[in-house]
């Protein structure tokens, strides 16, 4: 490697180095810069006029051809991803549409005045947001559960209500229990100051009186002051032989007996309570009895009678022939003391189905009291108010007749087509739900509650389960859709909200005779229940064939009773 050496200059680089240089002018002038037009500078846009620019005021500019703004934008997409596990990027959403501008632009318009106006009606924003929430892959498990809430979103005049109901119960509520309370508040007060005047109990009258004075200060009876204080005045009773006596007259009721069905009724209760001593002495009697008949001559025909009294069998006829005497005795007593409340039912009925009102009980009508005469003197009066009891009181009756009287056609079995005839359930869901007709139908299935019953789990089964039979009809359907009925029944505010379409489906698919539909007569009298519960007489479609137009289930039942009542009567 050569070693470096100096630097030497050239004679040219001397010389020139070496030069004086030029003197400059005294009259020469610096140059002016050029002039700018405008500002040198501008301030920094603020992050609210960068977004005016770039916002929802600049899409009014939207024209055909030219993107969403006029800068040549065609769409505007909002992409995710998940670095932590490095999974691709997911599109979550894009607008590409003037529409869909316009909607972003008129929900930011809604929000706007939402937070300035408190009485603002919020639900169309809220239904907005829940259809943003639909069209987010990440909540694409709860879509259903996500429409069920859009569909049911109250209004703000439908919560107000639902509000001002709840408060309107509430202090029904507390005023129900103020006067419930001051009611039993009252009988106390009554019943320590006819204590107070009985000299029976003196030596408990200054208790008595001190807890009279002091119970205006209690507004209920929670208090422990009250519990203490009556059972110092317990303790203070008990060597009171007075209201021991009263007492014992309470907890005994029947010791002495005013006439003598009070004292049989003492009998018969003693000798239920002590079985073993009332038949002692009974055999004692017997006893006694057939010796002295073997000591008569020519009583053979008395001695078999005590022995025959003796049997098992004379037990049981005895027993048999006091039951029915009781039940008798009972049947009477109730025909007598429902005789008016019959007469008033059966007229609240026939006005219901003449749609006329009642006519005054003033009123005279010669031919309505001859006739009322005679089956007041009929002697068979107390069987037929029986029967009419039975009518009025047997939920099946009103079932029975109605779907005897109506002709329902059996469904044919599926078991018993040909493979040509049937078809997959699927296949007939994917049809209705590419059928625009079927989805209106199936939406008038569709049961919508207010929150929070609209998310109920039975509910959400019972629209399930309508929905599949309204595809399909077989006997597993059939048992399903009554299961889930069973369980949304009880559901507050179910049976109200039941559209027609879903009665008539629940009742129709369990009039239906199927070889498996054994309790088709249970099934069809909860449903008349609760029919009639939300004031109903019936299904809202009424069969077709076996009623004549206008004839109600009041109608059927109001006939029923007037056959009995008439029977063997001329008018």
């Amino acid at each position: 490697m050569a070693l470096p050496r100096a630097y030497i200059p050239s004679i040219a680089v001397l010389r020139a180095l070496s030069r004086p240089t030029a003197s400059k002018c005294p009259f020469a002038r610096p140059l002016l810069t050029q002039s700018l037009r405008g500002k040198a500078s501008k301030a920094s846009k603020t992050r609210a006029e960068e977004f005016s620019e770039e916002g929802p005021e600049s899409w009014s500019k939207l024209r055909k051809g030219k993107g969403l703004n006029g800068s040549g934008i065609s769409a505007i997409e909002w992409w995710e991803q998940d670095l932590d596990r490095q999974t691709p990027e997911r599109l979550i959403t894009r607008i590409d549409q003037p529409w869909q501008v316009r909607r972003l632009r008129k929900m930011n318009e809604m929000m706007d005045k939402r937070d300035s106006d408190p009485k603002y009606d919020d639900t169309e924003l809220g239904k907005m947001q829940i259809e943003d929430l639909m069209d987010d892959p990440n909540f694409a498990d709860i879509r259903d559960r996500l429409e069920e809430i859009k569909n049911s979103l109250p209004t703000k005049a439908e919560r107000d209500k639902v509000e001002k109901d709840m408060d309107d119960a509430l202090k029904q509520a507390e005023a129900d229990e103020a006067d419930f309370n001051a009611m039993i508040l009252t009988n106390f007060h009554e019943c320590f100051q006819g204590m107070i005047d009985d000299p029976e109990l003196a030596d408990a009258k200054e208790d008595l009186m001190d807890l009279q004075s002091r119970m205006t200060e209690w507004r209920d009876l929670e208090n422990p002051e009250f519990y203490d204080a009556i059972e110092r005045i317990g303790i203070k009773l008990e060597s009171n032989p007075a209201w021991q006596e009263r007492v014992r007259k309470i907890e005994d009721p029947l010791e002495e007996p005013k006439d003598e069905d009070a004292r049989e009724m003492k009998e018969l209760l003693a000798m239920a309570e002590n079985p073993e001593e009332s038949e002692a002495g009974l055999d004692n009697f017997l006893d006694q009895l057939r010796t002295l008949a073997s000591a008569l001559p020519g009583e053979r025909s008395l001695k078999e009678e005590i022995e025959y009294i003796r049997s098992p069998a004379y037990q049981a006829e005895l027993d048999a022939e006091l039951q029915s005497q009781i039940d008798n005795m009972t049947e009477e007593t109730e025909l007598e003391d429902t005789f008016t409340e019959l007469h008033r039912r059966v007229t609240k009925l026939q006005s219901a189905v003449t749609n006329a009102p009642v006519e005054d009980e003033d009123k005279y009508d010669p031919r309505a009291e001859a006739l009322k005469e005679k089956i007041l003197d009929d002697p068979r009066l107390m069987d037929k108010l029986k029967v009419i009891t039975d009518i009025l009181k047997d939920p099946d009756f009103h079932n029975t007749d109605f779907v005897t009287l109506t002709t329902l056609k059996s469904a044919p079995d599926p078991s018993a087509l040909p493979p040509s005839e049937l078809t997959t359930l699927g296949h007939q869901m994917k049809v209705a739900e590419n059928d625009p007709e079927h989805i209106a139908a199936m939406r008038r299935l569709k049961v919508n509650l207010l929150p929070p019953f609209n998310v109920h789990p039975a509910v959400r089964s019972l629209n399930q389960a309508l929905k599949i039979a309204y595809c399909g009809a077989t006997d597993d359907i059939r048992r399903i859709l009554w299961r889930t009925y069973a369980k949304a029944r009880t559901v507050p505010t179910l049976l109200q909200s039941l559209p027609d379409d879903a009665w008539d489906i629940l009742w129709y698919s369990q009039a239906v005779v199927w070889k498996g539909n054994q309790n088709r007569k249970n099934h069809l009298a909860v449903l008349l229940r609760d029919l009639h519960s939300v004031g109903r007489a019936g299904p809202p479609t009424m069969p077709e064939a076996g009623i004549e137009s206008g004839v109600s289930l009041q109608a059927l039942r109001l006939q029923k009773i007037r056959e009995v009542l008439l029977e063997g009567i001329e008018e």
